[in-house]
């Protein structure tokens, strides 16, 4: 059974990005269901890197348990 990872980025807009004149940075959560934390980051950074946004750093990653 694969777990819940939260991962919270920090990102900033690409160049191209419309909302780049308005905001200069994001903290971004992310949770994601994978079999292990390097596919759980992986899927995360592609997603976000594909809605416009570059990581710049990675806040926190963990696997969700029922207690979080």
């Amino acid at each position: 059974m694969m777990a819940v990872y939260l991962v919270r980025l920090e990102a900033i807009p690409h160049n191209d990005n419309p909302v780049k004149a308005e905001c200069v940075g994001a903290y971004v959560n992310c949770w994601v269901k994978a079999d292990n934390m390097k596919i759980a980051f992986q899927t995360a950074t592609e997603y976000v890197n594909n809605q416009g946004w570059e990581v710049i750093s990675v806040e926190d990653q963990f696997e969700v348990q029922r207690e979080i």
